[in-house]
């Protein structure tokens, strides 16, 4: 019996246990709106994980779960509608498995992203630096860090256009998938039958 329980034991050991999904935090506000979007691919849009439309409310989304052991990529969507333009925000992971750019878990707007004038995977822009969270005419953006900058093209001022910001987010170390609970269930269920078996075959 006491060798029926080692067994069991050493089997169900082999069984890992699924870790959590990394997830993102995000701060962000956009002149005039945005759409915020997770991808696996840089040339396709993703699935959207939350939106904005004015510009003096800093929008908070939280939980936003990454695709494990794979590029995931930032992307937001933002429009003008006129005089001036501009995307702001700070983005943290809730672990180590993934990084920016930047080779850390925070990243801010700034000159670590992409911009692309007509879709991503389209033709890449050129970024432009519009100002320090706190510059004219935004003011302070609060809930955002203070050295993160107010992003778009030409100084802002490609007034009605939309943009198409991109981060990448890298995993680090080469995470692998977490396999299914139902395999690794029957794997574990596998290596008990076989331990009990081979213990049949010594008592005989």
């Amino acid at each position: 019996m006491k060798k029926k329980i080692v067994v069991l034991a050493l089997a169900m050991a082999l069984v890992p246990v699924a870790s959590q999904a990394t997830t993102m935090l995000a701060d962000m506000t956009a002149d005039n709106a945005f759409s915020l979007f997770i991808s696996t691919d840089d040339t396709q849009l993703g699935s959207l994980v939350g939106s904005g439309s004015n510009w003096m409310v800093t929008y908070r989304m939280s939980g936003i779960e990454l695709a494990p052991g794979v590029n995931n990529y930032l992307h937001v969507v933002a429009s003008d509608w006129g005089v001036i333009a501009g995307f702001i925000g700070d983005f943290t992971l809730s672990d180590d498995d993934f990084s920016f750019s930047n080779g850390s878990r925070y990243m801010v707007t700034d000159t670590d992203w992409n911009v692309y004038e007509n879709g991503f995977g389209g033709t890449l822009g050129v970024l432009s630096d519009v100002g320090v969270n706190g510059v004219v005419p935004w003011g302070v953006r609060p809930n955002i860090d203070s050295v993160a900058h107010w992003l778009w093209t030409n100084d802002g001022l490609d007034t009605y256009t939309t943009r198409y910001f991109s981060a990448e987010i890298t995993p680090t170390g080469g995470v692998a998938p977490v396999p299914e609970p139902a395999t690794m269930l029957l794997f574990g269920s596998g290596m008990v039958g076989l331990a009990s078996s081979r213990l049949k075959r010594k008592k005989r």
